[in-house]
């Protein structure tokens, strides 16, 4: 029970001592610095001096420096880090900041930190240091001043413009003409012809089957010219069957003008052959 209370009463004490406190910087330094020569230094974003942007050269490094306080206590936060970029634009990029225990923060910042589409923009980039935690504690926005990239190293190449994705041109489509249904004249006439046929043909069976006095005897009368005649009248149907469904009207001609004198010669013959059967069964 006592851990209770004294849990209790610890909670109460940060919400009241540190809860509702804001992140503070003070003390914030900021110089370039020569590569080549350290001793060339010059100071930036100093208070109630001239607001001109902060210049940063090729060979040059921007060092920043400075606080953190909460509570008027120095300490060190959940975030700290540094936007460089346009926020009028959303387009920022974060460094993140090194800070000690002790609340003291220290970043370095060079060209090649800054990105290809920043480095090479015309106008000065806005600095802001952010810092902030994962309690209630309200964030710092605070805004340093304007970095002027200048001389910047051949060895950073101009980043390529981004693609710009226009509206495409309409697509065409080209739709082959619809095929025109078969002539009703052309339908008739190949009616006639197969039906035609066909009358013959069962004429031809009635007398064969009724004369024919055994199975042997039918079996004989069953010559050549009757396979023949059926495989070509079979031909023909598959034929006008294929007409139907997947080829043209130019090739079923074709077919039928090989087929049709063949069928006809083939017709006769069997009828002839029937004929002389009918004859000698008569006999």
């Amino acid at each position: 029970m006592k851990q209770f209370f004294l849990y209790f009463f610890i909670l109460i004490w940060v919400h009241f001592t540190i809860g509702k406190h804001i992140w503070t910087i003070d003390k914030v330094q900021a110089e370039v610095v020569s590569d080549s020569h350290k001793e060339n230094k010059r100071k930036c974003f100093v208070s109630g001096a001239d607001t001109s942007p902060c210049v940063l050269g090729g060979q040059e490094t921007l060092t920043l420096r400075f606080n953190v306080k909460r509570a008027s206590k120095q300490m060190r936060p959940h975030q700290a880090m540094l936007l460089v970029g346009y926020p009028e634009k959303e387009l920022e990029n974060a460094h993140i900041i090194s800070v000690n225990t002790r609340g003291e923060a220290t970043l370095t910042l060079k060209h090649k930190n800054i990105p290809l589409q920043l480095l090479f923009e015309d106008s000065p980039l806005l600095l802001t240091i952010v810092i902030g935690s994962f309690d209630t504690a309200d964030p710092l926005l605070y805004t340093l001043g304007r970095l002027q990239i200048v001389d910047i190293d051949a060895k950073f190449d101009p980043p390529e413009p981004p693609l710009r994705y226009g509206p495409l041109p309409e697509i065409e489509h080209i739709f082959s003409p619809e095929q025109k249904s078969s002539s009703k004249i052309l339908v008739i006439i190949f009616s006639i012809a197969i039906l035609s046929v066909f009358g013959q043909l069962c004429k031809a069976w009635k007398t064969i089957f009724f004369t024919a006095q055994t199975p042997s005897s039918l079996l004989n009368r069953l010559s050549p010219p009757y396979i023949l005649f059926f495989a070509l009248l079979c031909a023909t149907e598959v034929l006008l069957y294929m007409y139907w469904t997947w080829i043209r009207f130019p090739h079923v001609l074709i077919g039928l003008s090989v087929l049709f004198p063949l069928l006809i010669f083939s017709c006769k013959h069997l009828l002839s052959q029937i004929q002389k059967n009918i004859n000698s069964v008569k006999q």
